[in-house]
């Protein structure tokens, strides 16, 4: 398997698993922690003393694992999957006062490929600016070849579609009843 394909495979798998990974770390840092934090009292600190001592011997790794979070999955969905999170409440309240979930999954499908469609027109505005650079690299095709950037842009949307709509359909299946009262 090349290597651009095993990076993809593993962010593909990385997106779909990051959450049971993340509570299976989240879980044995937890326990090192608690084992450091013994370990402290039994040197004869007090707990809430040996807890910070503790905390700030595995700060390292805490910071670590939140630098590359974005790197376990493709960081567009994770982002868009993160705003979901955040806008739980909103979702909540336009589902209690009567929306359609279909609707409400369309406005989150419409916001992801608002962005997309941002970022694929910046992308081919500097791939046609590259293409004189690029033109000495390629064999045997054109530089703006328009089955190429046509290929790329409607792979992107198809993409970005999913990666739109699969936190959507999670966030529509929420109690809006439940969101409401968590608040």
């Amino acid at each position: 398997m090349s290597g651009w394909l095993r990076v993809f495979r593993a962010r593909v798998l990385g997106v779909f698993g990051s959450r049971r990974r993340e509570a299976d770390l989240r879980r044995e840092i937890s326990a090192h922690l608690d084992e450091a934090a013994d370990e402290f009292e039994r040197q004869g600190m007090p707990a809430d003393q040996a807890r910070r001592r503790a905390l700030a011997q595995f700060g390292g790794v805490t910071q670590t694992i939140e630098a590359h979070r974005e790197r376990r999955g493709f960081s567009f969905f994770s982002a868009l999957r993160q705003d979901l999170s955040v806008r739980t409440r909103e979702i909540g309240i336009r589902l209690a006062f009567g929306a359609h979930s279909t609707n409400v999954r369309a406005l989150v499908v419409r916001e992801g490929l608002l962005l997309t469609a941002v970022g694929l027109a910046a992308g081919l505005a500097a791939a046609l600016l590259a293409t004189p650079v690029l033109q000495s690299q390629l064999v045997n095709l054109p530089a703006t070849d328009p089955v190429t950037f046509a290929g790329v842009s409607i792979l992107l949307i198809v993409i970005a579609l999913v990666a739109s709509y699969l936190p959507a359909r999670r966030a529509t299946r929420i109690d809006p009843i439940a969101t409401l009262r968590a608040e």
